[in-house]
């Protein structure tokens, strides 16, 4: 709902009790402000007007001027004289608060924020406390100065990212509507920036989805409100060859058009910044394909990974027609993009590292074999795009085995159970779900049905069966907690159907732990409680022996820092690894125990006391490697032979 302020009613006070039209230049003079001030109340107005139904009348020359008859104008100038301040909930008055210190382009006074959510100074101050330890979180600071008013600090792309999830968050919850936020945005035209994006589809020969149109608008939007309000991005190092790509090039021509529109000019900084934007966003592949030249090879690409996926993961993809045509016409798409040397940025990347990483390493060896026929090699962005719609196509497949099934018990209504379900089948649609069902039902239907665990909105003691309780509203922190859990779920049960694929290989044998580790990659009960060091120092064997760089180590760290500690899906155990090009220069392990137990992440409570770190540089050998391990390490009775263990002669001949 649009608000008015005092000087916003008196505006419009003048302009429905005065008869002719008013210029905006005459307005300014009367109500002793400039003339933007008076442009960005007319849009306020305007908004508000347009919610009863009323259009404010511009015309050239003449001025501004509302027309209505005379009942409609004695209507509306009552409600002006009646409109009582709003009741903000404390989570609103929040958000609305966080929203324009984060826009602000400098210091905004705790008066102007008391007459946004239209509280007292003292409310507004007891609410910046509780945002000051959120923002903490966020990397963000509020910086209080006397005489100058309240500001967030922090990195500049940082912040441009937050007020884009602000923006998004208000808009799916109602909070905020199209209106307010051209007034937000005030002077950021949305036709620029729609010619902005059609001028790069028409560069590049693509098109961007629906959705993906919106977005970049939003971020053009945001992106150049900052500039020209004099908030430009930090350094950022960039490599001269980057600015050869073609991708680059057509960005920097594309914000020529807000660049014209605006006086503005875009340093180099923010066009890379802009850039990794515009190559995150998702693609309409099934339009202009009249650029793209079929390659009849991508058939046999194709046959080949549904043949791989049947033998290693026993899924038959033959008469998923879906997944075949999604596939064929992306990897059309990828030879094209990688022809014209057109770069693709993939959001999920490192998430589909960690949460399939046999479909991922299997998706790259079958390409790797093609990159004559693709014209190159396929970097992992898009290998990635290749391992979401074989794990889509999981997703579609009940049949398969690495969907965790998911009893759901609520001790709330009907009405609040089913909209639990219908959130968790949004927000994680990789569980196959059972229910919802009582705490009696849930009982016999363990007896008799495999369930991986349970997800429960009240306190549930069930034996055999993990049991995870939430909040029936599905916070941010459950979703956390459940992902998490579902890693751990899906991994191992991957690592189970290879490992029983295997079964009749004559390869096949019992294993002992010196197999595995050689003695100089193992550090017994170091001393060390930060899960960062802990890394670094499990990792000293590998850079001595070479097969790792530092690269590697910081991007392992990297990983845990964005994921979470995901890979502690053994308990007590830590398997790090990260992708071979950030750094693995040869196949190597090594193994960390420590002296007492850490906590693994900045994200989770995990707790470890072994650290293992995996490089491979072939996708098999790192497969049948970690298959071995989680074998080998399932076993409770190994992993604290382990922990006790003081010398290599300890554990050498521990076997699965």
């Amino acid at each position: 709902m649009i608000t008015l302020t005092k000087r916003q009613k008196d505006i419009m006070g003048y302009l429905l009790t005065n008869k002719s039209y008013s210029t905006i230049k005459n307005m300014a003079s009367i109500f002793e402000v400039s003339e933007r001030t008076i442009r960005y109340d007319l849009d306020v107005i305007e908004a508000w007007l347009r919610e009863r139904n009323v259009g404010l009348i511009r015309k050239p020359r003449l001025g501004i001027s509302i027309e209505l008859e005379d009942s409609s104008v004695n209507k509306i100038l009552d409600e002006l004289t009646n409109i009582e301040n709003i009741d903000y909930s404390m989570d609103e008055r929040q958000y609305y608060l966080k929203l324009n210190l984060f826009l602000a382009p400098n210091y905004i006074t705790l008066e102007e924020l008391s007459k946004i959510v239209k509280v007292s100074k003292n409310t507004v101050v007891s609410d910046l406390d509780i945002l000051e330890e959120e923002l903490k979180e966020g990397n963000f600071s509020i910086e209080r100065k006397t005489y100058y008013g309240i500001r967030v600090k922090g990195k500049e792309s940082y912040l441009r990212r937050q007020i884009i999830e602000l923006i998004q968050q208000g808009l799916s919850k109602g909070l905020l509507n199209i209106d307010q936020l051209k007034i937000l945005l005030n002077g950021i035209e949305y036709d620029v920036l729609l010619e902005t994006i059609n001028y790069k589809e028409e560069l590049l020969g693509l098109s961007y989805t629906e959705e993906s149109t919106r977005e970049l608008i939003l971020n053009l939007a945001v992106n150049t409100k900052r500039i020209i309000d004099g908030r430009n991005i930090e350094y950022i190092y960039i490599k001269d060859d980057y600015k050869k790509d073609k991708y680059f090039e057509t960005t920097q021509k594309c914000l020529g058009v807000i660049e014209k529109a605006y006086d503005i000019e875009f340093s180099q900084n923010e066009i890379y910044y802009l850039n990794k934007i515009f190559k995150g966003a998702k693609i309409r592949e099934f339009i202009r394909l009249e650029k793209v030249h079929e390659n009849k090879n991508v058939n046999i690409i194709v046959e080949e990974i549904i043949e791989d996926v049947k033998r290693h993961l026993g899924i038959n993809l033959e008469d998923d027609i879906e997944f075949i045509n999604g596939l064929k016409t992306h990897l059309q798409i990828a030879i094209y993009r990688l022809n014209n040397n057109l770069g693709i940025e993939n959001p999920l990347t490192d998430q589909i590292k960690y949460r399939y990483p046999f479909i991922f390493e299997m998706s790259r060896k079958i390409l790797s074999k093609h990159n004559e026929t693709l014209g190159g090699k396929l970097i992992d962005d898009e290998i990635a795009y290749v391992a979401m719609h074989i794990g889509a196509a999981f997703e579609r497949n009940k049949s398969s085995s690495f969907m965790p099934n998911v009893l759901l018990v609520c001790g709330s209504g009907l009405a609040t159970s089913n909209l639990l379900k219908t959130r968790l089948n949004i927000m994680l649609p990789e569980l196959r779900y059972i229910g919802p069902v009582s705490r009696t039902e849930a009982n016999k239907y363990i007896e008799s049905n495999e369930v991986d665990f349970i997800i429960t909105t009240s306190p549930l003691d069930i034996q055999g069966v993990k049991t995870i309780k939430i909040n029936p509203l599905l916070d941010n922190e459950d979703l956390s907690k459940l992902k998490t859990l579902i890693f751990k779920n899906t991994i191992r049960k991957q690592v189970s159907h290879i490992s029983n694929m295997n079964e009749g290989n004559e390869e096949k044998k019992l294993y002992h732990f010196y197999e595995l580790f050689k003695r100089e990659e193992v550090i017994f009960k170091a001393d060390c409680n930060d899960w960062r060091k802990a890394i670094h120092l499990a990792s000293k064997p590998l850079l001595k022996n070479h097969s790792i760089d530092n690269d590697y180590v910081e991007a392992m760290i990297s990983a845990v820092e964005e994921l979470g500690p995901y890979m502690v899906f053994i308990p007590e155990v830590a398997l790090t690894h990260a992708a071979s090009q950030n750094g693995v220069l040869k196949d190597g392990m090594s193994l960390l125990t420590l002296k007492e137990s850490i906590k693994f992440g900045d994200k989770g409570k995990e707790q470890v006391r072994i650290i293992i770190v995996l490089a491979s540089l072939d996708p098999e050998t790192y497969i049948n490697k970690l298959v071995k391990l989680v074998e080998i390490l399932e076993k409770k009775s190994i992993i604290e032979k382990i922990i006790e263990a003081d010398k290599f002669e300890d554990i050498m001949n521990l076997r699965n």
